[in-house]
């Protein structure tokens, strides 16, 4: 068993992949108020996370459309309620209309509430000239042309749309009570052979990296570490900050260059082997 320090390799995702990147559905004739008839058809979609948005709508119909709505002969709606937040990905049929018959035809899809907006994972429709509807209003406004994207039967526009930021969905976590700036039984523990990687102070570690230099020989080590800086805002998005480590007087007698992010609620740390033994990147509450 290794003296040095030990750390938890947990990955926690932060965002869900769905809300991360997602194709978007936003042509006029896809709405459940379009009705021109026409011949469009999901029967070649590709099976994908879509979100409903600008002249689409907002999301899809829980009511079933009238025939020949939508930009095609048999609308497609959702048959059940959206989902809340808290119960994730969840599974819902699709029904399609057609011939005085609410769900002549079904598919299974599956649903996500990314909190302001919905995304479905769509399915290929078990005929031509079935459609998935979108209905309602949006905000969001898309100022991007997607025309040479689309084609002459589904019109689905792959844009993908980045939701969350990668540091903050996956990281490893640092959570030993020996890595905090209060801790003061000395100790050589090292992070010169710390993977690069992402990661976030937790637990008894603290919650983020001090901001001032800790006394010597605490943390764990002989050296610890601290930000030579203030934490980002959220709005910065990802910045680069020296880290300085406290030794024989000297607050900065080592350096290393990190990337830090404000994930909103808690802060990750892209950090780095650092450049000696007996020096550890300390936490703090």
């Amino acid at each position: 068993w290794d003296t040095r320090r030990h750390f938890s390799a947990l990955f926690l995702p932060y965002c869900k992949i769905e809300c991360e990147g997602y194709k978007v559905l936003d042509s006029a004739d896809r709405k459940n108020t379009y009705g021109m008839g026409n011949e469009a058809c999901d029967d070649d979609i590709e099976e994908a996370w879509y979100r409903f948005t600008g002249a689409a709508g907002s999301k899809m119909p829980e009511s079933p459309p009238n025939k020949y709505t939508c930009g095609t002969h048999a609308p497609g709606w959702l048959n059940g309620r959206h989902p809340s937040v808290a119960e994730g990905k969840v599974s819902r049929q699709v029904c399609f209309n057609w011939g005085g018959n609410d769900c002549k035809w079904y598919t299974s899809i599956e649903v996500r509430n990314c909190d302001s907006f919905f995304v479905y994972k769509l399915v290929k429709t078990p005929e031509c000239k079935l459609r998935y509807c979108g209905t309602g209003i949006t905000t969001i406004s898309i100022a991007l042309s997607c025309a040479a994207f689309k084609t002459p039967r589904c019109m689905h526009t792959p844009l993908f749309l980045p939701y969350c930021k990668l540091e903050c969905e996956g990281y490893k976590v640092l959570d030993s009570a020996d890595r905090k700036n209060t801790y003061g039984m000395g100790g050589i523990a090292c992070d010169d052979e710390i993977e690069e990687a992402w990661y976030r102070f937790t637990g008894a570690a603290g919650s983020k990296m001090p901001e001032s230099p800790p006394n010597e020989k605490m943390c764990g080590t002989h050296v610890p570490g601290w930000l030579n800086g203030r934490h980002p805002s959220v709005a910065e998005g990802k910045v680069s900050r020296e880290v300085c480590f406290n030794w024989v007087g000297k607050n900065c007698f080592f350096k290393a260059n990190i990337e830090v992010r404000n994930c909103e609620s808690f802060f990750v740390y892209k950090l780095v082997k650092t450049p000696d033994c007996n020096l550890c990147y300390c936490g703090s509450d």
